[in-house]
């Protein structure tokens, strides 16, 4: 993939208005008008925003795939303040994602995390973390040989995402009771419980064996899954540590129900997702 260059903003001051140009990602868009087109975005530097492209549903429109989601490129429109929408005059695409849509299991993981995005609140002051994780995200997702590392990814992205957020979990000791549930031998996580384990959205971390026999309800997670999420998580770079597909579809299950509790809502994308064995089934790529 070629590299894309990062380019800070060049802000000109019009009257009571702001001439931005911005490097962007597109998140989505929807029809507006009749011939308008209203698109989010997230820019590097500037927050999430929202804005009107004049007239880009005309057939004659030209750049119109500059703001099909994953683009990315350099955005200029213009902010006025108080005005909420910004108006959008142009999109310069660097290299766009749309070849994502080839594979389309890449552009259903593409969808999610894009969607993630989208439902938090991104503000000027925090967007270049979010935007270097989705870019990086995006990046990897077109780089990705076999389907079977695509869950691996979306699992990353969560992670990092809930902790931009202030909501990465407590994997290492007990919510309630606080005993540790791991240790470390040579370098590497074992657990140090046997039995399920159970995760708490609402506490934000695990129970213990012990406390989860009163929270049956709750999401289990074997002591393997943990001692590999921890140990894939702490490799060293160029180090591979392959999960099961248990420990996969439990901390799925888990990081799923925590982001529900947090975002008060699932992502419409999550349910388009690929099941893992529907993923191992097509690993020829």
């Amino acid at each position: 993939m070629p590299k894309k260059v990062t380019q800070p903003s060049a802000v000109f001051n019009v009257g009571d208005m702001e001439l931005v140009s911005s490097e962007c990602i597109i998140l989505r868009n929807q029809d507006y008008l009749e011939r308008d087109r209203l698109v989010t975005f997230l820019t590097r530097d500037a927050g999430k925003l929202r804005g009107i492209v004049k007239g880009s549903r005309k057939l004659t429109s030209r750049g119109v795939g500059s703001f099909e989601p994953f683009s990315r490129g350099l955005i200029h429109y213009v902010d006025k303040a108080g005005a909420g929408l910004v108006a959008i005059r142009k999109c310069d695409p660097q290299p766009p994602y749309l070849y994502l849509e080839r594979d389309y299991h890449k552009f259903l993981y593409a969808g999610y995390v894009t969607e993630l995005i989208d439902l938090c609140p991104i503000q000027r002051d925090e967007s270049e973390p979010f935007f270097e994780l989705l870019g990086g995200t995006l990046d990897a997702l077109c780089e990705a040989g076999a389907p079977r590392r695509l869950p691996l990814l979306r699992l990353r992205f969560e992670l990092r995402y809930l902790q931009l957020l202030g909501y990465q979990p407590d994997w290492t000791r007990c919510c309630m009771c606080l005993r540790p549930l791991l240790r470390w031998e040579n370098n590497l996580a074992e657990p140090v419980l046997r039995g399920s384990h159970r995760f708490d959205p609402r506490r934000g971390g695990l129970c213990c064996p012990d406390c989860a026999r009163a929270n049956r309800q709750l999401t289990p997670l074997a002591p393997e899954s943990l001692a590999f999420l921890e140990n894939w998580r702490n490799a060293p770079a160029g180090t591979v540590v392959r999960p099961t597909r248990q420990a996969l579809e439990e901390l799925e299950a888990a990081i799923t129900q925590h982001l529900a509790y947090h975002l008060e809502r699932q992502p419409r994308s999550l349910s388009l997702l690929p099941s893992l064995q529907a993923l191992n089934g097509n690993d020829g790529a």
